[in-house]
C-alpha cells in the first residue's frame, strides 16, 4: 500500500524523533547570560594618571565591583581604548593614590596608615609598613625632579601632642617631618618661589567648632616650617601649581575663595557661584593648547557634582554631572586625549551619557571608555511578572522595585523589562529606600502596580504607591514612620469592599501591631489589633468565600488568644489551626496563595518547625483544618520566598533558599517535584531577594538580588533561568510552545549554518534538517 503525502511527512517527523538524540543539548537549562554588569558597579573615587611601560593609563579607584566581580575595592585601568582590572582588595576608606607625574615608567602609590603603602611599579606591587599605626593620610607626593625615591605622606595623627603628620619615605625608612606644621595636613604641591623648589603644605584645624579659625599654610625651607602667608589671608585646603601665562603661581582654594601666592605677594580673589559646593580635586591642565585652572566639587544642597575652571578674572561653570563627582584627574601625559577626568558617582554630565568616568577636552564632554554600560539591574529588592492578559503597559514585562539602576541608567528605584531592553518608569518624586511588597492588581478601576514599604519624600516614610502605567501616586501609611514600618500589605475583597490591608511592624517604640485598611478616601484601623506587628497577610478562599489571613508574632488577635496566625471571616478573629511555632519562639512566617494544579492553596514559608504536634520543616500548607508539612529537608534552611513554575511534570513549588554551608549562606532556587526539596540552580555570589516566573514562558524565571555572578556567568542583580523546555526539535526557541517564531528561529539559524540547526546529529546542516525540522513543526513530535 503506497503512502499518502500525509502519512510520509508523519513517518519522516517520527523519524527525526530517533535521530534527534545528538543534539538534545542545544536546549539544556541554564542562566540566560545577557543581564551583563557595568564596567563600574559602584561609585569611583578618585583616581590618576599613569604613564606605565606600554603607555599612559587613567588609573581609577574606589568600592566598585569590577566586571560584576565581588573585590572590596578596585584599581581600574584605562589606556584610551579598553578597560583592564589592575588590582582588587584594597579596602574602602580614606586611601591615598598617586601617581609620579616625572617618571617614565612611572609609579603609583596606594596607602592607609593601618595598612601596608602599596607601590606600583614596572608591572609590581611592592609593600611598605607605614610609618604611624593611627592617623589617616589625605595626601602623596613624590620627589620633585622624578630622580629620588622619595615618597611623601600627609595628614592627621591621632596623638595629643600633635595633629599633623607628615613623613618621607627615601626607599628604606620613614622621616618624620611634620613636627613643626600645627595643623593636619590637607595638601601639599611643589612650587618655585624663586629662591628654589620648595615643599609647601595647607590643612585644617583639628576640629571644626571654631568656623573663624585660620587654617595653616607654610612652607618647608631647609628642614624648617615657616609662615608664608599674611596672618588674615583665608586659608586654603587644596593647593594647585599652575601657570596661566603671567607667570607661574601656587593657588589655593577654600570653598568660595581663591588665592594665589608668586613668591612674594598674596591675593585673594571670591568666586561668586562656587558657594556651598566641597572641593573634590583642583588641578591645572592643559586644554586646547592653554592651561586651565580647574577644580570640582558637590553640593551640599542638592546632591549635584560640577567643575568649574578660574578664567582670570572669575569662577565658570563647565560641567554638570547627574550625581556626585568625587575627583577630578588632568591628563599630564596627552597620550589619553588631553584635557581632564571627572569620576564619581553619576549617569550623565552635561547631558552627555557617561558612566561614572567622563573626559573633557575644554569644549565638551564624552564617556571615556564607558559605553558598556551593562543591562542588568542592579539589587533589586522586588522582582514582579505580568502574563500576557494584562493590559499594554503591563502585558508580558518583568518590573523590578528597588533597584539602583536598571540598563546602565539611573531608574529612580523602578524599571521594568520587556525581554529585550529596559524602561525606567520613575518614582513620581518620593523616596525608594527599600520596597517591601509589589502587586499587580486593579485599583479603583485601573489596572496598577502596587507597591508598599519605605517609599515616601524622606528616608522615614513609609507609604504605598501606584502606577497606572503612566504616572504615579503616592498614599502616605496611616502610621507614625519613626516607629513602625510596613510588616504586611494585600490587596482583596473585604465586606464586599476592594481595600488595602497593610500592617503595622514595630520598631520598639510600642507594644501592639495592627492592620489598617484603606478604602481609596482613607485609612482605619481594622478591629481591636494585635499585640505583636502581623508579618504578613493574604486573601484567600477556602471555599467558604475569601478571607483575610494573616500570621506574625501575635498571640492576641482582636481579644482572642492565636498561635501567631489568624483569620478574619467578616465578624471576627479566629485561629488558623493550632498556630505556627518555631524552637518555642513565635514567628509567623509569610503566607503565600499558590496553585499547583489542584486549585489555589494557601502555604507559609518562613522559620516554621511546627502547628501544635505537627513537625513543619520551614514550609507548611493549610488544608482547611491544619497545617501539613511541605517536604522535610528545608528544616535548616527557612525560604525566604515562595513560588511555582510549571515543568514537564507539571506544576511543581519553588523556593528561595538561603542554605548554611559550613558556616556560610549561600543562596539557591530549589523546587519539590516529589516528596523532597530539589536543587535546581546554585551559584549565586551574593543573595537573591525575589523571583517572579518568566510571563511569556510559565517554566522560566526571573531573579532579582544583590548577586552579580552566577558561577562563572555574570548577572548584574538580575537573571533568568531557561529550564530545559523543549517540546521536540520543533519547539526551537524552547519557550515550551510550538509557534511560527520557532520556523523564523530556524530558518536564521539553518541560513547561518549553526551547528544547532543540525535536526539529524550527523554533523552536517543540510536540507534535510531542514526537512525534517518542518516535518515536527506541521504534524509535532
Amino acid at each position: 500500500m503506497g503512502n499518502s503525502p500525509r502519512r510520509a511527512w508523519m513517518m519522516v517527523g517520527a523519524a527525526s524523533l530517533c535521530m534527534a538524540a545528538g543534539v538534545a543539548g542545544q536546549c539544556e537549562p541554564g542562566w540566560n547570560g545577557i543581564f551583563t554588569p557595568t564596567v563600574f558597579n559602584g561609585r569611583v573615587e578618585g583616581g590618576v594618571v599613569y604613564r606605565g611601560p606600554e603607555g599612559a593609563d587613567l588609573v581609577v579607584h574606589g568600592p566598585f565591583r569590577w566586571d560584576g566581580g565581588g573585590s572590596d575595592y578596585t584599581l581600574a585601568a584605562w589606556n584610551g581604548r579598553d578597560w583592564r582590572e589592575m588590582s582588587s582588595g584594597f579596602r574602602v576608606g580614606s586611601t591615598v593614590v598617586y601617581a609620579d607625574p616625572y617618571r617614565s615608567p612611572g609609579r603609583i602609590i596606594v596607602g592607609r596608615t593601618s595598612d601596608d603603602i602599596g607601590i606600583y611599579e614596572d608591572g609590581h606591587w611592592t609593600w611598605v609598613e607605614p610609618p604611624v599605626s593611627r592617623g589617616s593620610f589625605y595626601t602623596a607626593l613624590t620627589g620633585p625632579d622624578g630622580q629620588s625615591d622619595d615618597i611623601y605622606l600627609g595628614g592627621s595623627i591621632y596623638d595629643p601632642d600633635r595633629v599633623s603628620m607628615l613623613f618621607r619615605h627615601d626607599g628604606e625608612e620613614w622621616t618624620d617631618l611634620g613636627r613643626g606644621f600645627g595643623r593636619s595636613i590637607t595638601d601639599m604641591e611643589w612650587f618655585d618661589d624663586g629662591s628654589g623648589v620648595k615643599l609647601y603644605a595647607t590643612g585644617q584645624p583639628p576640629s571644626y567648632g571654631d568656623p573663624d579659625e585660620l587654617f595653616g599654610f607654610a612652607r618647608l625651607n631647609d628642614g624648617q616650617w615657616e609662615v608664608v602667608a599674611p596672618e588674615r589671608m583665608t586659608r586654603p585646603i587644596h593647593l594647585c601649581a599652575h601657570d596661566d601665562g603671567s607667570g607661574p603661581r601656587l593657588f589655593g582654594m577654600n570653598y568660595d575663595v581663591l588665592t594665589s601666592w608668586d613668591g612674594h605677594t598674596w591675593s585673594e580673589y571670591e568666586l561668586t557661584e562656587y558657594t556651598e559646593t566641597e572641593l573634590a580635586s583642583f588641578v591645572s591642565v592643559a586644554v586646547n593648547g592653554r592651561q586651565e585652572l580647574v577644580w570640582g566639587g558637590n553640593s551640599g544642597q542638592d546632591d549635584i557634582g560640577r567643575v568649574w575652571r578660574w578664567t582670570g578674572s572669575s569662577d565658570e561653570l563647565v560641567g554638570e554631572a547627574d550625581g556626585e563627582i568625587d575627583a577630578i584627574i588632568a591628563d599630564t601625559t596627552g597620550e589619553l586625549g588631553g584635557g581632564l577626568f571627572a569620576v564619581g558617582d553619576f549617569r550623565h554630565i552635561n547631558g552627555v551619557p557617561a558612566l561614572n568616568v567622563a573626559q573633557w577636552d575644554g569644549v565638551e564632554w564624552r564617556a571615556a571608555g564607558t559605553e558598556e554600560q551593562g543591562n542588568g539591574a542592579r539589587s533589586p529588592s522586588r522582582v514582579l511578572a505580568v502574563g500576557p492578559d494584562a493590559g499594554p503597559r503591563f502585558a508580558n514585562r518583568v518590573f523590578v522595585a528597588g533597584a539602583w539602576d536598571a540598563g546602565g541608567e539611573d531608574c529612580g528605584g523602578f524599571a521594568t523589562w520587556d525581554g529585550s531592553e529596559w524602561e525606567c518608569i520613575g518614582n513620581g518624586g518620593f523616596q525608594n529606600f527599600g520596597v517591601r511588597h509589589m502587586i499587580h492588581t486593579e485599583w479603583d478601576g485601573r489596572e496598577r502596580i502596587i507597591v508598599a514599604g519605605r517609599v515616601g519624600p524622606t528616608f522615614r516614610d513609609n507609604g504605598v504607591a501606584m502606577w497606572d502605567g503612566e504616572s504615579w501616586e503616592y498614599i502616605p501609611s496611616p502610621f507614625q514612620p519613626t516607629s513602625h514600618h510596613i510588616s504586611a500589605f494585600a490587596i482583596g475583597e473585604l465586606d464586599g469592599q476592594r481595600v488595602m490591608v497593610l500592617g503595622s511592624g514595630l520598631n520598639g517604640y510600642e507594644v501592639s501591631g495592627g492592620l489598617f485598611v484603606f478604602d481609596g478616601q482613607s485609612w482605619t484601623r481594622f478591629g481591636k489589633g494585635f499585640d505583636e506587628p502581623p508579618g504578613s497577610a493574604v486573601f484567600f478562599d477556602d471555599g467558604a468565600g475569601s478571607q483575610l489571613y494573616v500570621a506574625g508574632r501575635f498571640t492576641k488577635a482582636g481579644g482572642r488568644s492565636v498561635t501567631h496566625a489568624a483569620r478574619w471571616d467578616g465578624r471576627r478573629w479566629h485561629p488558623v489551626g493550632e498556630g505556627l511555632l518555631y524552637n518555642g519562639y513565635p514567628q509567623g512566617g509569610s503566607l503565600r496563595v499558590l496553585d499547583t494544579g489542584e486549585g489555589p492553596r494557601l502555604y507559609v514559608h518562613g522559620r516554621i518547625t511546627h502547628s501544635g504536634g505537627t513537625r513543619l520543616y520551614n514550609v507548611g500548607v493549610w488544608d482547611g483544618s491544619a497545617w501539613r508539612p511541605v517536604g522535610t529537608n528545608l528544616a535548616s534552611w527557612p525560604p525566604t520566598q515562595l513560588f511555582t513554575l510549571d515543568t514537564a511534570d507539571g506544576t511543581v513549588l519553588a523556593a528561595i533558599a538561603p542554605l548554611n554551608d559550613d558556616g556560610v549562606f549561600v543562596h539557591r532556587i530549589m523546587v519539590r517535584p516529589g516528596q523532597q526539596w530539589q536543587t535546581l540552580a546554585d551559584g549565586f555570589n551574593a543573595a537573591i531577594w525575589s523571583a517572579g516566573v518568566s510571563p511569556t514562558n510559565p517554566r522560566s524565571f526571573y531573579l532579582g538580588g544583590e548577586f552579580s555572578r552566577i558561577g562563572e556567568t555574570p548577572s548584574d542583580g538580575f537573571a533568568e533561568y531557561i529550564p530545559a523546555l523543549r517540546l521536540c526539535e520543533a519547539d526551537f526557541d524552547c519557550d515550551g510552545v510550538r509557534d511560527t517564531r520557532d520556523v523564523v528561529e530556524y530558518v536564521g539559524a539553518w541560513a547561518a549554518g549553526e551547528p544547532r540547526a543540525d535536526i539529524d546529529g550527523d554533523g552536517q546542516v543540510e536540507q534535510i534538517d531542514f526537512i525534517l525540522f518542518l516535518a515536527d513543526w506541521r504534524f509535532g513530535c
